[in-house]
């Protein structure tokens, strides 16, 4: 507001106040948010390594209670994982983790054909793996406690070499075409995993937790066209352990993969279906941390 008089301009004595007073308000105000912008902050790359791992690997398969197959054998892998603290408050750490992988091998199968002849032969593995996930750590002294939630994508191939066999009823030896499957998996990941800081350059760390496989197919010529089938999900365990020295990270590792029968698939006049289905892999793995 502004007051005409001889010329001149003056401002209210009643304004000066209520201005300062707004002035304070609002340097309050500021001040309190640039708090608040200092508690919150963006804390980068916490971890990120590169892996090569050492896996035992077994698979079996059940139909009516009874196994029909096992397969065991070491398995190859090499990889890189990240950490992100991606925001840092007074209360905890919001994180992101990432992984991929890449696996492979020949292990050992001991089962039968398809009609029921005993046979064993190798089997060839390969696929990849990707995961994500999100967590909230929840920081005590040296330590850190970590629940997270995380989705993850795996994708393998598993062939089945040609085998002889022999049947009773006939002479000589009988030769077993093998088979390729095409295996894909969609999961979701529930965990903890846990921290302790024991100096400047030692570090234990553990995690533990279930893995849902919510879609599961395996799809495979049958000679007559190629057939999917999708096994039912079950849920499973996954566990790591482990130290870091520096920029040495080694690790123990259990993974776990469980699906039931899938419904029966008709193509013509056979029917398909995939037993239930159960996978065991313990593994070592050595890190590189480059942060």
């Amino acid at each position: 507001m502004q007051e005409k008089g001889g010329g001149s301009q003056r401002g209210n004595p009643r304004g000066e106040p209520m201005n300062m007073r707004m002035f304070l308000v609002v340097m309050s105000a500021l001040v309190a948010l640039g708090s608040e912008a200092t508690a919150v902050q963006f804390g980068g790359v916490r971890e990120f390594y590169a892996y090569p791992s050492l896996q035992y690997f077994t698979w079996e398969e059940f139909l009516g209670g009874r196994r029909l197959l096992q397969e065991k054998g070491l398995l190859y892998g090499a990889g890189v994982a990240v950490a992100l603290d991606l925001l840092q408050t007074d209360a905890g750490v919001l994180t992101l983790r990432g992984k991929g992988e890449l696996f492979g091998g020949v292990v050992d199968y001991d089962g039968q054909t398809q009609t029921s002849l005993p046979t064993k032969t190798d089997v060839s593995y390969f696929g990849t793996r990707e995961e994500g996930g999100v967590g909230w750590v929840f920081p005590l002294a040296s330590s850190r406690i970590e629940p997270f939630v995380g989705l993850g994508y795996r994708w393998w191939l598993r062939d089945i070499h040609d085998a002889t066999t022999t049947d009773p009823s006939q002479p000589g030896m009988i030769q077993a075409r093998g088979y390729t499957e095409h295996w894909e998996s969609a999961y979701t990941k529930l965990g903890m995993a846990f921290s302790h800081l024991l100096s400047r350059e030692w570090r234990l760390f553990a995690e533990a937790g279930g893995k849902y496989p919510f879609y599961n197919a395996n799809t495979f010529d049958s000679g007559t066209g190629t057939v999917t089938v999708k096994p039912e999900p079950r849920w499973s365990a996954f566990a790591e352990l482990g130290a870091r020295y520096r920029l040495l990270r080694l690790a123990l590792f259990y993974e776990g993969y469980r699906v039931d029968q899938s419904p029966v698939r008709r193509v013509g006049m056979t029917e398909f279906l995939q037993p239930q289905s159960n996978e065991d892999i313990v593994g070592v793995s050595v890190a590189w941390c480059f942060r």
